[in-house]
């Protein structure tokens, strides 16, 4: 009943069957009074277990609402941030997985490089770099650098869709 409805009914039902378990099975059978010192230690035993299984269950029961609270913030801070991030016109922001493939495109880089998002999803970022700095590894290099460091950054030569080139302030995070 704690784990389901919280300490206080956890409680009343511990209280409760701590009763009806002293009348029905404490000599004398049927009666409130106990006579003995074993008997009273075995419902003060039962009296600090249930109470002690009682505060477990509430406590079990807090985290987990507090573990929903967090997921629902979370949940609710990510769609805050995709709203941001595609409301961007202005700046080409795009996210790649650890092998540098193209896994979020929003709508600055459509507008300011060309692809749509479906044309560039799962393509690897090096189609963004200009043909010698492919065949020079730039691209890996890149990606190795911002996962050693954090972070790389620098302002290097893009190439749009249409094959023209831009000068880019390129951030890896």
């Amino acid at each position: 009943s704690a784990a389901i409805a919280g300490a206080g009914p956890g409680l009343l039902a511990a209280f409760l069957s701590m009763a009806a378990g002293t009348f029905a099975f404490v000599a004398p059978t049927s009666s409130w009074v106990v006579t003995g010192a074993a008997d009273a230690a075995l419902i003060a035993l039962f009296a600090a277990n249930a109470g002690a299984i009682v505060w477990l269950a509430d406590r079990l029961a807090r985290m987990r609402q507090w573990a929903r609270q967090g997921t629902q913030a979370a949940a609710a801070s990510e769609e805050h941030i995709r709203l941001l991030v595609e409301g961007v016109r202005d700046y080409a922001i795009y996210m790649l997985d650890l092998d540098g493939r193209i896994v979020s495109w929003n709508a600055g880089a459509e507008r300011l490089i060309g692809w749509r998002a479906d044309e560039v999803l799962g393509q690897n970022v090096s189609i963004l770099h200009p043909p010698g700095a492919r065949d020079q590894a730039t691209p890996q290099e890149e990606l190795q650098h911002a996962r050693e460091r954090v972070l790389f950054r620098e302002e290097a030569w893009r190439i749009r869709k249409d094959g023209s080139k831009f000068i880019a302030d390129v951030t890896l995070t």
